[in-house]
């Protein structure tokens, strides 16, 4: 029983870890970049907090295009994120090879909240309303 609440813990902390509630964003992708599988660079321009659904969108969306460009065979990986006119926007851009997938689910999600997602074949972006 101890096992499988441990998978279990292991399993919701790798979709949604507690520093994303806890500290927000900007501390959350850091983390995120700290463990991923290539490296990746981080501006420092996500320092506030945003509404939860907004950063639990950008936090997925940044953790699945890290996952994605890795599986592409990137070396790096590179996130910015942006406050500006009551939207937040975060991209991620890599060396990798160019991307097929259109990522559905995450404009699905974007879309629900009212946003954006663009893809490119090595560079995606979301644009989320803050307000």
């Amino acid at each position: 029983m101890q096992a499988g609440l441990g998978e279990l813990r292991e399993l919701a902390h790798g979709i949604y870890p507690a520093i994303l509630t806890e500290a927000g964003l900007g501390p959350a992708l850091a983390t995120l970049a700290d463990s991923a599988s290539i490296p990746v660079e981080l501006d420092d321009a996500v320092r506030g907090r945003y509404p939860e659904v907004a950063e639990t969108a950008a936090y997925l969306m940044v953790a699945e295009a890290i996952q994605d460009a890795a599986g592409r065979g990137a070396g790096y990986a590179a996130v910015t994120a942006a406050h500006r006119d009551g939207r937040l926007t975060v991209t991620v851009e890599d060396d990798g090879q160019g991307r097929t997938s259109p990522m559905a689910g995450l404009a699905d999600r974007a879309g629900a909240l009212g946003g954006v997602l663009t893809v490119e074949p090595t560079w995606m972006g979301v644009e989320i309303p803050c307000g």
